[in-house]
């Protein structure tokens, strides 16, 4: 019985790591998309003071 336990709690855990490598890479992807986000409207901003 300890064993299953053990093993159990080792699959737990396993999967909880494998979560918060998703998520991390899905937090990361997103910093990216707004880091781009920025950028485009720092360049719309710039091109609007052009026009002014």
């Amino acid at each position: 019985k300890e064993i299953q336990r053990r093993k159990a709690i080792e699959e737990d855990r396993r999967r909880v790591v494998e979560s918060i490598d998703v998520l991390n890479t899905r937090n990361t992807e997103m910093e990216g998309q707004l880091i781009d986000a920025r950028m485009k409207i720092d360049n719309l901003e710039k091109l609007l003071e052009q026009k002014e």
